[in-house]
Formats: C-alpha cells, structure tokens, sequence
C-alpha cells in the first residue's frame, strides 16, 4: 500500500496499492470496488468524502487524474493532464 485515506465516519478506506485503487468497506471487511491506476501520487476525499481524487504519474511530464465515486460503484470521471513549461494542457480520458 502507497496511498491511503478513511472517510470521516470511519465507514470507508480508499487504497491505492499494487497498482490499483480500492474502496474498502471496513464493517464488512470488503473490497467494494477495485480500478486499475498504477503510480499514484495522492489520494484526495472530497465533497463530504462523497468522491476520491486519484492523481498519478503517466508518463514524463504527464499526468492522469481520476475522480471515483465513494463508496458507490458508478461511472467515474478521468482526465489526463501534461504540463509544459509550468502550464497545464488537460484532455478527457477516453478510457483508463
């Protein structure tokens, strides 16, 4: 394990580890979602720990940065940056 954060009602654990990102559900012992994202960086809980940003290395001078949904397992949003001479070019991610 690299990355980890515990929502502030200690009900959910997001892991990044062996090249995945894992939602825990602590009660039940139980992974409840695992997505591939290898090399990251941070784990960011957001919007009343509703959603987790993922921020990882892609590449010299790139970046990719996934927002998942915690704990629920729906479509997540995923956008991959490049930084060029201290400014950001953003693209959406087709696929991650």
């Amino acid at each position: 394990m690299t990355h980890a954060a515990i929502t502030a009602d200690a009900r959910h654990i997001v892991s990044a580890e062996s090249g995945n990102v894992l939602v825990w559900d602590i009660e039940k012992e139980k992974v409840l979602k695992s997505d591939p994202q290898r090399d990251v960086t941070h784990l960011i809980l957001m919007d009343e720990d509703t959603k987790v940003v993922c921020l990882s290395k892609a590449g010299p001078g790139r970046g990719k940065c996934v927002s998942r949904s915690v704990p629920e397992v729906r479509d997540d949003t995923c956008f991959l940056y490049l930084i060029i001479f201290g400014k950001i070019k953003v693209r959406n991610c087709i696929s991650y």
